[in-house]
């Protein structure tokens, strides 16, 4: 290879200089054949209507302004008149969009557009609400793909920044539903670490490494109605996952996780699903921990004594699920439970009582 047979025959003398070059090739060998690395750029878009269900959505005072770092600064200014609200919409010190108060329940959708740190223009979109006070609350998203699959980052504690793990939310695919942002994500049935540029402009995303185990929601949980999210995060708020679409175990980075909100419809009925009581699920590395979760639910109220008579509100009454999930916000709000009260001794009842019509 090197010369003729002969030479095989002689001892070689290292040659640092040989070896230092036949190191460099091969490393210029293997950087030619290394795997760009894997990222996804997103683009915004503002949300005239907004129907995205977020694991804790938040409504912002606007004392101060509205919370966006671009060019000028670190949020676009504001300026009241009355009960008139006026907002700098294009972060040039000039308040001149007008908003009139609204009415109760409704939102009005402002997008705003502002210099970038870079010189491109950056994009932003605000709910604002006049009910009590104004305030503001993200009304759009960096949208964009990740291995073929859809993803949505909403900055959902409102600081115009897009990168707070376990206090903004994503969507990973087509549903409205959000979990936390997230440090892992699952695309199908793999797992991947994501890195989110604070404008929410680029994704760099690699194969997860970590330890995993399979968490299981579906196989024993009881109940009529749909669920429509089911939000779970990790104790450290690293990591969140949306599952209501999940039929059975999923694959999760290993630890401990908690069933933090949700919601449940049942035809035009519904209701928000809260941690309550429930405790923390162990999911162990290798491992499959199954929840059993849903009905039957159990009622538990609080009631006051006024004389002879016994006084329940609507706002006293707590329902657990098996796990010790709780349900919450029943809307429309429909018959009531009954009530029977009983003697402790003989267990014989003593009243029987209802909530008026639509409690």
């Amino acid at each position: 290879m090197w010369g003729s047979s002969a030479l095989l025959d002689r001892p070689i003398d290292p040659c640092p200089e040989f070896i230092v070059l036949l190191l460099s090739a091969s490393i210029l060998t293997l950087a030619g054949v290394a795997p760009a690395p894997l990222s996804a750029d997103l683009a915004f878009r503002p949300y005239k209507e907004w129907d995205i269900l977020l694991p804790q959505e938040q409504f912002q005072g606007v004392a101060g302004g509205i919370r966006l770092p671009h060019a000028g600064g670190e949020s676009v200014a504001v300026r009241l008149e009355g009960t008139v609200l006026y907002v700098d919409r294009d972060g040039d010190g000039e308040c001149e969009a007008k908003v009139e108060p609204l009415e109760r329940g409704q939102t009005a959708l402002l997008v705003l557009r502002v210099p970038g740190e870079g010189g491109a223009d950056k994009s932003y979109a605000v709910r604002l609400s006049s009910d009590g006070k104004w305030s503001y609350s993200a009304s759009g998203a960096m949208v964009g793909e990740v291995e073929g699959t859809r993803v949505q980052l909403i900055d959902q504690n409102n600081n115009g920044r897009f990168d707070d793990y376990g206090e903004d939310a994503m969507i990973v695919g087509r549903g409205r539903a959000a979990s936390f942002l997230s440090k892992v994500v699952r695309i199908g049935e793999a797992l991947y670490t994501i890195d989110v540029q604070d404008d929410g402009t680029r994704v760099d995303y690699a194969p997860y490494e970590g330890p995993v185990g399979t968490l299981d929601l579906g196989s024993d949980h009881e109940s009529k109605a749909r669920m429509r999210s089911v939000v779970v995060r990790s104790r450290d708020g690293a990591h969140s996952f949306e599952l209501s679409r999940s039929k059975g175990g999923v694959k999760v980075p290993a630890g401990e996780y908690s069933v933090h909100s949700g919601k449940v419809v049942l035809g035009k009925s519904k209701a928000d699903l809260r941690t309550g009581r429930s405790q923390w699920i162990e999911v162990e590395a290798g491992e499959t921990a199954q929840v059993a979760w849903g009905g039957p639910v159990k009622a538990e109220f609080e009631y006051a004594r006024s004389g002879g008579a016994v006084q329940i509100g609507p706002l006293d009454i707590y329902y657990y699920g098996r796990a010790g999930e709780e349900y919450s916000n029943f809307m429309p709000l429909g018959s009531s439970p009954n009530f029977a009260i009983k003697d402790k001794q003989t267990g014989e009842v003593l009243v029987n009582a209802k909530f008026p019509g639509n409690c």
